[in-house]
């Protein structure tokens, strides 16, 4: 569901943070698929097929953001940067993990 998957993503903020409060920064990494719209990747893979092989059947990109912490996040800070990065109408699409780590 969308409120656990924000809570999961909210957990993996803070607890990937915590080794900021010891004045060693930390990189939180979040992933956002898809990463352009399905006309732009369509646009992308017409593209590819004509310059460079004809052999492309489809293109699929996601958006990672590595967020660079000096300091421990807390949750309201976490609910922040989770907003800032998320799409407006499917914030549930920002998760902790790739969709190639599969």
């Amino acid at each position: 569901s969308p409120a656990s998957a924000a809570k999961e993503l909210i957990a993996h903020l803070q607890s990937t943070t915590s080794s900021a409060s010891s004045g060693k920064p930390s990189v939180v990494r979040v992933f956002r698929a898809p990463g352009a719209s399905e006309e732009a990747m369509a646009r992308l893979a017409q593209r590819t097929q004509t310059e460079v092989c004809k052999d492309v059947v489809d293109i699929a990109c996601e958006k990672c953001f590595n967020v660079l912490a000096t300091e421990s996040l807390d949750a309201a800070d976490s609910e922040k940067l989770a907003w800032l990065l998320s799409e407006t109408y499917e914030p549930h699409l920002l998760t902790p993990t790739s969709t190639w780590d599969d």
